[in-house]
């Protein structure tokens, strides 16, 4: 429970308010599309868990959604270089995503940053978890359903057909 002073005409008033810490299962915060991964939709609940109680860890929670995106694209783990093996970081395989699609990838490279604060500085408000959950809704969106491609086709469709002459 949490107090807050409102203002009602001049006059100051004491309203309480609860804020949840726990439940579960916890509701989404976000809509996951149909298309979505059963290994990311679990990442994503784990987040969704932690928003009430630990904003911290659930902006690093995010990063780890991430990891998962990334193995389900199919994005390397591992780059060869004179014969042997090393482990990519996610910012390295976020940077080869955007090279096929630059827009989407900057979104993702903006939760990864996130996710780096929240591990190391811990200083997360709600607001930028709930923008970044906001990113995240519109990138997998774009990448597991690729709507602004079936859009432009419609719109394509739809001119073709209709355009005068």
């Amino acid at each position: 429970m949490s107090p807050e002073y409102t203002s009602n005409e001049g006059d100051w008033e004491y309203e309480e308010y609860f804020l949840p810490k726990y439940c579960f299962p916890m509701p989404q915060i976000i809509e996951l599309p149909q298309k979505c991964p059963d290994d990311i939709k679990s990442e994503l609940t784990e987040d969704f868990s932690l928003f009430w109680s630990n904003r911290p860890a659930c902006a690093g929670r995010i990063r780890v959604s991430l990891e998962s995106l990334m193995n389900h694209l199919g994005v390397p783990k591992k780059k060869a270089k004179n014969g042997r093996y090393s482990e990519l970081t996610l910012h390295a395989r976020i940077d080869a995503y955007a090279a096929k699609d630059p827009q989407v990838g900057s979104q993702l490279m903006a939760l990864k940053w996130l996710g780096n604060t929240g591990s190391h500085e811990g200083d997360v408000s709600k607001t930028d978890i709930l923008d970044a959950f906001e990113i995240l809704e519109h990138a997998l969106v774009e990448i597991l359903e690729k709507r602004s491609e079936r859009v432009a086709a419609l719109a394509k469709k739809l001119v073709k057909k209709h355009r005068r002459k």
